[in-house]
């Protein structure tokens, strides 16, 4: 159940086409995810309060930081999709852009794989592979225009494996704290670090006191 907050018209800042579809979508995501996660961990946050407030509501802050990310057209890929978070919660939000989810550990693509048929989102695309491998392949280099990534590891290293894949004017994105902020910007915006301009955004607080969202982003070096 959602906490009383997150009522329909709470999403209306969000960007999204349809929310009463997106919502019945994370309904079903939601249960999926705790009837998995009894077997295999892919999260430790499965309560009702912590799914939709740590993972859905964290994972669409991205739009209140760069809403020009979620235009039409947009080629996103997500290195360490995890359970999917952000990528099934931006393709459910955002159908007309197109997301790759790309993870290391088959467990956690197979799930994001059928949540995403479950869904029904063909806007979804799931790979099972290591950034830095994947890169190195003609058919991923220079294809997206955004590289996400959400609590996977420090931004130097997901800009090494991941970079190449973006287009020439595509961007890094990355899901931040704002301590991780301040300790990888040195308090500076910007900051330039590995031959890259990072700027960071504003502070995004999630309600109920759960947490804060900063994002770090760049052009591709």
């Amino acid at each position: 159940m959602r906490p009383e907050i997150l009522a329909e018209s709470f999403f209306q800042d969000y960007g999204i086409d349809d929310i009463p579809r997106f919502l019945e979508r994370m309904d079903t995501l939601h249960q999926m995810l705790v009837k998995v996660n009894e077997h295999i961990n892919l999260t430790r946050i499965t309560s009702d309060e912590g799914f939709w407030l740590k993972h859905v509501l964290d994972s669409l802050m991205i739009y209140r930081a760069h809403p020009e990310l979620l235009t039409p057209g947009k080629l996103w890929v997500d290195l360490g999709c995890g359970a999917g978070f952000p990528s099934l919660v931006l393709a459910s939000a955002f159908p007309k852009i197109h997301v790759t989810a790309i993870d290391s550990i088959a467990k956690k693509t197979f799930f994001v794989q059928s949540a995403g048929e479950v869904l029904e989102l063909p806007n979804l695309k799931v790979i099972t592979g290591r950034g830095r491998e994947l890169c190195c392949q003609k058919m991923y280099v220079g294809k997206y225009d955004v590289l996400t990534a959400r609590a996977v590891a420090e931004p130097s290293r997901i800009v090494l494996e991941g970079a190449k894949m973006l287009k020439p004017k595509g961007v890094v994105v990355l899901y931040q704290t704002p301590e991780q902020v301040a300790t990888e910007t040195h308090g500076e915006n910007p900051c330039f670090r590995d031959g890259m301009k990072w700027t960071s955004s504003d502070v995004f607080h999630l309600p109920m006191e759960t947490g804060s969202r900063q994002f770090l982003m760049s052009p591709r070096p």
